[in-house]
């Protein structure tokens, strides 16, 4: 595991947040109607679990979540939103003064420290790697982007994904 202090000048993020940086971009919608339910955190944790083990690709990925959202039922993907911690931003909004962890054209991934917490917060690359699969599952919204947050460990810090076209 990788520790880290805020402020990330030298972060080195693991494959799961690269990954997610570059899905968070928007993407065509395939046309595929049907297709297995997909989950990002799900998805991450598989890599995370076994780094070098066969996994899709960024853009395979998206596809799958594409295909999975386009075929599920509306009142299914509101109440699996509803499953978690995640706040999904519903307009554009700037980001918050934050740290950023990451920048892959338009889309970034930051943490902002949550209440009460002070400089410097320390935690696992991973712990961020699944908080924005978290945010990919819940925020992915019709015009083909991104944007949530998460508040992780123990409401230390919170990780937002905005991705824009």
């Amino acid at each position: 595991t990788f520790n880290y202090h805020l402020p990330f000048s030298n972060l080195k993020l693991p494959v799961p947040v690269l990954a997610l940086l570059a899905v968070a971009q928007a993407v065509a919608i395939p046309s595929e109607s049907e297709a297995p339910a997909f989950s990002f955190e799900q998805w991450v944790e598989d890599i995370i679990a076994n780094p070098d083990g066969k996994h899709l690709s960024p853009e395979e990925a998206v596809d799958a979540h594409l295909a999975y959202i386009n075929g599920t039922d509306v009142s299914l993907l509101e109440s699996r939103a509803l499953e978690k911690r995640v706040t999904c931003w519903t307009s554009s909004t700037s980001p918050p003064p934050a740290w950023l962890f990451r920048r892959c054209g338009n889309a970034r991934i930051y943490g902002t420290t949550g209440g009460s917490q002070s400089l410097p917060v320390t935690d696992i690359c991973n712990n961020v790697a699944r908080a924005a699969g978290r945010v990919m599952d819940s925020c992915y919204r019709s015009d083909n982007t991104v944007r949530g947050s998460e508040m992780v460990s123990n409401k230390a810090y919170q990780v937002n994904l905005n991705g824009v076209n």
